[in-house]
């Protein structure tokens, strides 16, 4: 048997990607694999897209604008199922994926998304389906009956924020349409480095922050959104929102990036994935010595466990173009402080290159 220094891979899920350097053993032979792949068969190209008729757009734009404005989705109580029911009909009836995300059964999350090529960091539109009460002897038409007059359409969520819900339908569903190639998605570089690292043997650690009642640390107080959230409560930054809680769909692995079986999966209680966890023991058994790190969030799981890295002498670095945060500012700040104190900052091409060179 023979010892070469090697690659190996950590993916903590809402926290970082670890990709580390390890020393580990080699079989003296390994025997190939190769896969046969069926030649494709030719078939009908699709037919280009049609010019955009915009008398076409606008008419249509008001009529999902409208039919949003008519669901009475009022918080307090909050129900916003109608609205989320009519999104993915929508969605679903022009194919584009879209799935549902509940904490409570009347208050569903409506994600749709259209894959792009993962050239360019991911971008996200949202808007809110809920709307404020209503004092009705205010009101000069029903607040929900989206009444159009002189140029003017009434309704509650007619500006807050049902507007904003419309527009970005509408934008899925033309860049649908017009098959727009896009470029913007991080999971596909995320992938790719999996990808790799599993095409060569190599290891894949993942970590997932999750917060415990059982357990009730300073995060839960500094960031209530991880408290349990009560149920029709309003949620969001500042309030319980059942974010990363135990037991919720959110604290785990995105699908596509689901673990392969026998990859370790590490929970961990904080934004550092090594503080109080076995990371750092599993790391050292295989002789680890340096760290790609790629995931969400930029500025907090990622930025936390780079920093647990750095002061446990691992090397560092983090891919650029596969790392994500909620805002623009907090990105470039993070990867700016990587950069400057804990290690390097580079894109997923030159991380791949890097690893085939190497391996």
């Amino acid at each position: 048997m023979k010892v070469r220094i090697r690659p190996c891979i950590v993916l903590p899920a809402l926290g970082a990607l670890l990709a580390a350097a390890c020393a580990q053993p080699e079989p003296e032979q390994d025997t190939p694999s190769t896969t046969a792949a069926a030649p494709p068969v030719a078939g009908p190209a699709a037919p280009p897209p049609a010019e955009i008729d915009w008398a076409a757009v606008d008419s249509e734009t008001v009529r999902h604008f409208q039919a949003l404005l008519r669901l009475d989705t009022r918080d307090p109580p909050g129900n916003e199922l109608p609205a989320a029911d009519y999104l993915m009909g929508v969605l679903q009836r022009a194919g584009i994926e879209a799935r549902t995300f509940a904490l409570e059964p009347n208050r569903p999350n409506v994600v749709a998304r259209i894959r792009g090529n993962g050239s360019r960091p991911p971008l996200l539109i949202m808007a809110h389906t809920d709307v404020v009460n209503i004092d009705t002897t205010k009101w000069r038409f029903p607040p929900f009956s989206a009444t159009r007059d002189s140029g003017y359409i009434y309704g509650r969520g007619a500006v807050d924020d049902k507007d904003n819900l419309a527009a970005n339908l509408m934008l899925m569903l033309l860049l649908r349409r017009q098959q727009v190639p896009l470029a913007r998605d991080v999971i596909p570089r995320i992938q790719a480095l999996m990808s790799l690292f599993r095409e060569k043997r190599l290891p894949v650690v993942f970590t997932e922050f999750t917060y415990s009642p059982a357990a009730p640390l300073l995060v839960g107080e500094l960031h209530p959104e991880h408290r349990r959230a009560a149920p029709g409560a309003p949620t969001g930054f500042g309030r319980p929102s059942s974010s990363c809680l135990e037991g919720h769909a959110s604290a785990d692995t995105v699908p596509d990036l689901a673990p392969a079986p026998g990859e370790l999966v590490v929970r961990k209680h904080g934004y550092d994935a090594f503080h109080g966890s076995v990371l750092d023991g599993a790391l050292r058994a295989r002789g680890v010595t340096s760290l790609l790190v790629a995931g969400t969030i930029t500025d907090v799981c990622v930025l936390a466990t780079v920093t647990g890295a750095f002061h446990r002498q691992y090397g560092v670095a983090v891919v650029e173009d596969a790392v994500a945060t909620l805002w623009p500012e907090a990105q470039r700040a993070a990867l700016d402080l990587v950069a400057r104190a804990y290690g390097r900052v580079v894109p997923a091409g030159v991380a791949l290159g890097e690893l085939l060179a190497r391996a």
